[in-house]
């Protein structure tokens, strides 16, 4: 475990930040070699019902999302301030919290799976295949939450080699099983979309068990059978009240995402395919600014812990700067090269047209949306979560207002669509610029704690 409220911010930024960028690269190259696997074999169609399950996967699991923000923000907080005992109390209450929010969430995507899907104009030919993913993939819902929560308390923690390992493992489990489930092996039948879910659900189911093992043995903090299982009401409700406004920011983002996702589908089976390549290329392309925004939110939430609120300013400008030339760099590579990125994926050609347009206009959008992680995850590591909200709420009115009246009202067609996206993305970034430098976030402390000076001597500081 590290104290990053000490050191050379931009040496301690990029040394924290790296293991995430490559953990999370190594979680976006397993997303587009699925999309390879799935394209190449089965066709642009099972392409296009592996798409259009991905906004609703997001959606219904927004409020984790939060929830797993919340965490890694109070768990900064208090090993910050080196208070052990409160942080063993956030610990159990929020695993507790998300393991059971998680199993909601399964129960719901099986039950009502295939009417979301009809909701969201999902073409008929691609109904059945949209809802065996979604329903395979959430059998194996609850070891992705375990998983994404022992890797988000590490993170909170000052550990980011870990999770990066633990991202690789899976991720190289997932390439092993996928062709194997997808078109059958020895006694293994072919499954088609379904062994693209059943992969990530046994990968995810492997990793965990092997993590905890692993990391219980060399670090109590993580041992589930030394932590004492008390309810503390105080926590949770820290944990929801600082948590839900991220996850209602979430909801709105995703369901935004569904709404665009029922106009893409309006536009047939290749747009909807050029789509599914197009969110492939924009995870691979944001997850470092997303990965960066995770080493923000830790180092000013370890460093407000510890009363050194001058360092914030400085960790917000390393991190925009190191954010800026990774942007510019994907902003080159989808202008210059997007048909030799579409032609990975299909060769169908009217896919390739379709996700080559796509490309050259949303790639700026990446540059906006990156900048605007950075400056948010500065005042979410101080623990503002509310105007984000607000901002959130503002973005995806616009996004989805002009991404509605430029492809339905004009003769722009679905090419309106990625135009209100980018769009949108200016109105987020200027709307979270004027908050990051007038608003009162800087003056926010979330824990009363109670420093203990052998916190930083836990056993298995040095997890690996």
């Amino acid at each position: 475990m590290r104290d990053l409220s000490e050191g050379h911010v931009f040496k301690l930024l990029i040394s924290f930040s790296l293991p995430m960028i490559a953990g999370n690269l190594f979680q976006a190259a397993y997303s587009i070699i699925d999309g390879i696997f799935v394209g190449r074999i089965l066709g642009h169609e099972a392409l296009a019902a592996v798409s259009i399950s991905t906004p609703l996967i997001f959606f219904l699991v927004a409020i984790l999302i939060g929830l797993g923000i919340a965490a890694v923000v109070l768990v900064g907080q208090a090993y910050g301030a080196g208070d052990h005992g409160l942080l063993s109390r956030i610990l159990v209450n929020s695993f507790a919290l998300n393991v059971s929010v998680s199993i909601v969430i399964t129960l719901s995507i099986l039950i009502w799976g295939r009417s979301m899907l009809r909701l969201i104009n999902t073409p008929d030919g691609l109904l059945d295949n949209a809802y065996a993913f979604l329903a395979w993939f959430s059998s194996g819902f609850i070891f992705m939450v375990v998983n994404n929560w022992i890797m988000g308390v590490l993170r909170g923690m000052g550990d980011s080699r870990t999770p990066m390992y633990m991202t690789g493992l899976t991720v190289l489990l997932n390439i092993l099983f996928i062709p194997f489930l997808i078109k059958g092996a020895g006694p293994i039948p072919p499954l088609g979309v379904r062994g693209s879910a059943l992969s990530t659900v046994l990968a995810n189911m492997v990793t965990t068990a092997a993590s905890y093992v692993y990391l219980a043995g060399r670090n109590h903090v993580l041992d589930f059978g030394r932590w004492h299982w008390v309810f503390d009401r105080a926590i949770i409700v820290k944990i929801v009240k600082l948590g839900l406004p991220t996850s209602l920011q979430m909801l709105i983002v995703s369901f935004s995402g569904i709404v665009l996702m029922g106009l893409v589908n309006l536009f047939g089976d290749a747009v909807i395919a050029a789509y599914g390549i197009g969110l492939r290329m924009e995870n691979f392309s944001i997850l470092p600014a997303m990965s960066i925004g995770v080493a923000v939110s830790t180092m000013v939430a370890q460093s407000i812990g510890a009363g050194k609120i001058g360092r914030v300013r400085e960790i917000t400008s390393a991190a925009a700067r190191f954010t800026l030339a990774v942007s510019l760099a994907v902003v080159a590579v989808c202008t210059f090269l997007p048909e030799r990125i579409s032609v990975i994926f299909t060769e169908e050609p009217s896919v390739i047209a379709q996700s080559v347009r796509y490309l050259r206009i949303m790639c700026w959008a990446y540059l906006n949306l990156s900048l605007f992680f950075i400056l948010q995850s500065t005042v979410r590591g101080a623990g503002s979560v509310a105007e984000p909200l607000l901002f959130a709420v503002l973005t995806t009115s616009t996004r989805v207002a002009l991404a509605y009246a430029l492809s339905r009202h004009t003769t722009l067609g679905e090419t309106g669509i990625w135009i209100g996206i980018l769009v949108s993305t200016l109105v987020g970034l200027a709307l979270m610029f004027a908050y990051y430098k007038r608003g009162n976030w800087r003056r926010k402390k979330l824990l009363e704690t109670a420093p203990v000076p052998s916190l930083a001597g836990i056993p298995g500081e040095d997890v690996l």
